[in-house]
């Protein structure tokens, strides 16, 4: 058998602020991707501990300032992984790693390119690419340059970093590292960050890939962001794979505020009493007797627990209802930021961009509040 691994790279614009971070980490997480390369995160040494175990699996970091740069990489669990080796990029502005995948050795990167035109940050990215010494590298990130001014750019004036710009193209040519995207969709117009007043737009986040992965690179898509003016982006490759089981089922108390579902357990109640009570009652007026009052065919405690299990596979296949309609809301205003953030005329359309990420927050805020109970579920159980 076989799945994709999806390997994202996410600029979001400052994590330092734990609300956000929370948010942010939680919703990346939630797309289940593989590997999450993050940039400008605004961790510090002292904040990773605590981000490591809000993730739940296995990071690494470069952490600079709370304020400013900052690189981490982020891993799922559903996938078979080995890191063998990491490497520091000064500055906070990049992260390597040695590691396989389906025993198949890779040199990761994930960098946050300077914004000034500093060609010597792609040399010693040559230098660092070659000292790892593997057949296969992926580099992922906001490299704040342009590859094809002419199609990667919208309302700029100059070249952005121009001895910058050469410098990597020399280091793509010399390593034989390939801009996928445009192997994909040579002439699609698409950008990843943006500007308003006056708009402007570019494609700054990309993977570059060696020319020896090209027969497993399935797909590369460019996502809306989420709290950031960068897109995300994400690369799909073809390996092995292996299927975990279901977890816990954890009863999420945000659902007592929900209208439907309150009722939908009144609902039950009164159709077990109906469906328990002794003959003698009048099935018309019976929801009008006190519950204490009433005379069942089955003892009290029999009763409790049907009325218990009857509910908790009710509240189970509504909460997988509840979450369906979540989620498909979800990806619905995804694809209209999407469809808003990739057009030429994001900026006359900013009021209407801007609603939908509020309301996109919003449904997020509801699912952070889940995600919380079930992992104070989680410590609970693992600790009894």
């Amino acid at each position: 058998m076989s799945e994709t691994i999806k390997i994202a790279s996410v600029n979001c614009q400052g994590l330092g602020t734990s609300s956000k971070r929370n948010d942010v980490l939680n919703y990346y997480k939630s797309r289940n991707y593989s590997i999450v390369c993050f940039q400008d995160t605004h961790f510090t040494h002292k904040d990773e501990p605590f981000i490591t175990r809000q993730w739940g699996y296995k990071c690494l970091f470069n952490s600079y300032s709370s304020n400013s740069r900052g690189v981490a990489i982020m891993f799922n669990n559903n996938f078979q992984l080995e890191v063998h080796k990491e490497v520091n990029i000064q500055g906070g502005n990049g992260l390597a790693i040695d590691l396989s995948i389906d025993n198949t050795r890779i040199s990761l990167i994930c960098i946050y390119g300077p914004n000034t035109d500093q060609p010597v940050f792609f040399s010693k990215l040559k230098d660092l690419i070659l000292e790892l010494d593997n057949t296969h590298s992926i580099i992922c990130g906001d490299f704040n340059i342009s590859l094809n001014p002419v199609i990667d750019t919208y309302n700029y004036v100059n070249i952005n970093n121009p001895k910058a710009r050469h410098k990597l193209l020399d280091v793509m040519d010399e390593l034989n590292l390939v801009d996928y995207y445009r192997v994909l969709y040579p002439d699609k117009k698409c950008f990843t960050w943006r500007k308003r007043n006056p708009i402007k737009q570019s494609r700054l986040d990309y993977f570059l890939i060696s020319d020896t992965l090209g027969n497993i690179v399935e797909n590369i898509k460019t996502l809306a962001g989420y709290r950031s003016d960068h897109s995300h982006i994400v690369l799909e490759l073809k390996f092995n794979n292996f299927k975990r089981g279901r977890g816990l089922w954890k009863f999420n108390n945000i659902l007592l505020k929900d209208p439907e579902y309150v009722a939908k357990v009144k609902d039950t109640i009164n159709r077990l009493k109906m469906q328990y009570a002794v003959c003698i009652y009048n099935q018309d007026k019976i929801l009008h007797i006190p519950s204490d009052e009433i005379n069942f065919s089955i003892d009290d405690t029999l009763f409790l627990e049907t009325l218990l299990l009857e509910v908790r596979g009710m509240s189970i296949s509504f909460s997988s209802y509840r979450k369906k309609q979540m989620n498909q809301k979800e990806e619905t205003l995804i694809s209209e930021i999407n469809l808003i953030e990739s057009g030429e005329l994001c900026n006359s359309l900013s009021t209407l961009l801007d609603d939908k990420k509020t309301e996109l927050e919003s449904i997020r805020k509801e699912k952070l509040t889940g995600h919380i109970l079930r992992s104070k579920t989680n410590q609970i159980f693992l600790c009894s």
